[in-house]
């Protein structure tokens, strides 16, 4: 576990946490790494690396499209890595591509490419997932409540 930051050693960062968390991957990379002689996308690329034995299994089998690609890719500004993160997504199936979308909702990505789409096309799918999120909270605060007629 990395603290969240030097102000809260309480506040722990977990492997989860980073690949949920784009965004928080970018900072933690930017906190861990020596100014003097790496650059960001250095240090990116070295956490990223570390974190890879945490991506879902169908994103490292050997069929797919992003098995042997470093996420870094994924979440690169660079044209030339957005290039090939759609290349790799183009090259697994349809049901795969699906999965990948729906799990960078699932865990709030907002950063990386998954399942072929950038963050802005997976819009819809995030306002369809929160949209049955908040059905299901609903049916089961509704499920939870009993009526107490006297």
């Amino acid at each position: 576990m990395i603290p969240r930051n030097s102000n809260s050693a309480t506040s722990m960062t977990t492997a989860s946490d980073l690949l949920a968390d784009p965004a928080l991957l970018v900072e933690r990379a930017d906190a861990l790494r020596n100014r003097e002689t790496e650059t960001l996308d250095a240090a990116l690329a070295r956490v990223v690396a570390a974190l890879d034995r945490y991506r879902p299994t169908w994103h490292t089998d050997p069929t797919r499209g992003c098995a042997d690609m470093p996420v870094a890719v994924f979440v690169s500004k660079q044209a030339a890595d957005r290039a090939e993160a759609f290349s790799a997504c183009g090259r697994c199936p349809a049901d795969i591509r699906k999965a990948c979308a729906r799990w960078a909702v699932e865990v709030g990505d907002t950063v990386a490419i998954a399942g072929g789409m950038d963050p802005a096309a997976r819009r819809p799918l995030i306002r369809e997932h929160r949209r049955l999120l908040a059905e299901r909270e609903t049916a089961n605060e509704q499920e939870n409540c009993t009526d107490v007629t006297p």
